[in-house]
């Protein structure tokens, strides 16, 4: 577990799919009323579960995408009381859709943004006040040389490789430009200076050019269909 700021905690480990080294990163956020908020759960595991309770007791699970909740469901396990939330409407009651979730429910130290127009990603960002840290899961990645050949092949070819920002697959998922440009200056509204991916490195310097060039209008617009990467990454974590 690794310290990023006030009140707020990163758990990264090793997570491989179809040979490629993703990564996989949860982040904790410990609200006022030391009640923790566990975003895109890890493998779960005793040790870390120890860790977890030195910090204040688990009241929310987030599974924040269509594509993660691969270990959710261990950890409300272990934490029956907690309140579970998660993006996937498909088998989710109406009290556990993450739409249901607002700001107040989490003492208003996090602000909730649902990010339109990838509906097939169906990603929710957060923003954590306190740290000035906005938390994305899929949106954005942030690889660096750090992996292995074939991971660096891959994602050169996915767009992803020694940058930040979305990959060709996620623009590929873009059904309204418009609408994620929207949800883009709503997320910009908030002051943050970290980002905090699920796949890739935390990003601490720049992090509001670095996402503002990301995601700018020439980048979000309908990708070349011939570049289209077919890719799930539906256990994704």
């Amino acid at each position: 577990m690794r310290k990023l700021g006030s009140n707020i905690w990163v758990v990264e480990r090793d997570f491989s799919f179809s040979g490629t080294d993703f990564g996989n990163r949860m982040t904790i956020l410990r609200l006022p009323s030391g009640k923790l908020v566990l975003h895109s759960p890890v493998e779960y595991s005793d040790d870390l579960a120890n860790e977890v309770n030195d910090i204040g007791k688990v009241a929310f699970i987030i599974t924040p995408n269509n594509f993660h909740g691969l270990f959710s469901k261990k950890w409300c396990s272990v934490y029956p009381k907690a309140k579970y939330y998660t993006a996937k409407v498909s088998g989710a009651g109406e009290s556990n859709v993450l739409s249901a979730l607002r700001s107040v429910d989490l003492e208003s130290s996090v602000e909730i943004v649902k990010i339109e127009g990838i509906s097939k990603l169906n990603e929710f960002a957060f923003i954590h006040l306190e740290s000035s840290t906005l938390i994305l899961t899929d949106l954005a990645f942030n690889f660096d040389s750090n992996v292995s050949l074939w991971s660096k092949v891959f994602f050169k070819l996915n767009g992803c490789y020694e940058r930040f920002g979305p990959s060709r697959l996620m623009k590929s998922l873009i059904d309204s430009p418009e609408k994620l440009s929207c949800s883009i200056k709503t997320i910009s509204g908030y002051a943050f200076n970290k980002i905090v991916v699920s796949h890739g490195n935390v990003v601490d310097v720049k992090a509001k050019e670095k996402f503002s060039a990301a995601f700018s209008q020439s980048e979000i617009g309908f990708p070349d269909k011939k570049v289209k990467l077919k890719f799930s990454f539906s256990r994704c974590g």
